[in-house]
């Protein structure tokens, strides 16, 4: 089981729920270091990435002015760039849990390169991220059916931080947690009464999110 790093930037409402998210994922596999806080030292950072060679990185990205970058706020200062997070973190695995780190579903076809592709040639090993809108988004892993979808994608990440670089074994992976989970929903009369059709709005967000993840690896 692979010893990880665990970052959120946390400064705004989608932060603030993807802070929750974080820390349920450190109860469950406790990272070696923590930090859940607007502008982590990046000195301090990259220490513990060194000595752990893996990073889970919850932010905000997306293009701001043009420019793809980590932030802890939608609209707010920079933390890292692509070029820095390779080179910060080169030699690591790095999973980024933000918006557009891979582009887009129409800008990805067309080979252009985002700030995961930007770390991954500035020296990570490899970068994961997804090619969708996560931003207003982070409050899926909120509210109810919270641990369903947790569940689903820790998967996601548990397999990329223990060496997988397939990109469908991982989809895979997170699919089948999501289907066992829908299973257990149809178990919960209360869930079935109360909440399907939200259930199932959110089964086909989180299916988006899956089918957008990418992996940009060395060669």
């Amino acid at each position: 089981m692979t010893n990880y790093t665990l970052v959120c930037l946390v400064g705004d409402g989608p932060t603030k729920t993807a802070a929750e998210f974080a820390k349920w994922l450190n109860l469950r596999r406790a990272a070696q270091e923590v930090w859940l806080e607007r502008a982590p030292p990046h000195d301090a950072v990259e220490e513990s990435v060194r000595r752990t060679k893996a990073i889970v990185l919850l932010a905000h990205d997306g293009p701001l002015h043009g420019v793809h970058s980590l932030r802890s706020e939608a609209a707010g200062g920079v933390w890292m760039r692509g070029e820095e997070v390779g080179r910060r973190f080169a030699g690591a695995r790095v999973y980024l849990l933000a918006c557009e780190t891979m582009g887009s579903e129409s800008t990805r076809p067309q080979g252009l390169e985002f700030l995961g592709d930007e770390a991954q040639r500035a020296g990570a090993a490899v970068v994961a991220g997804h090619s969708l809108t996560l931003d207003a988004d982070f409050e899926r892993l909120g509210g109810p059916h919270a641990e369903r979808f947790r569940h689903a994608l820790a998967e996601l990440i548990w397999g990329f931080l223990d060496g997988e670089n397939g990109e469908q074994r991982l989809k895979l992976r997170a699919r089948e947690e999501l289907q066992r989970q829908d299973f257990q929903l149809e178990l919960d009369a209360g869930d079935l009464a109360t909440g399907s059709l939200d259930w199932f709005r959110r089964v086909q967000w989180l299916e988006d999110r899956i089918a957008g993840f990418h992996i940009a690896a060395m060669t």
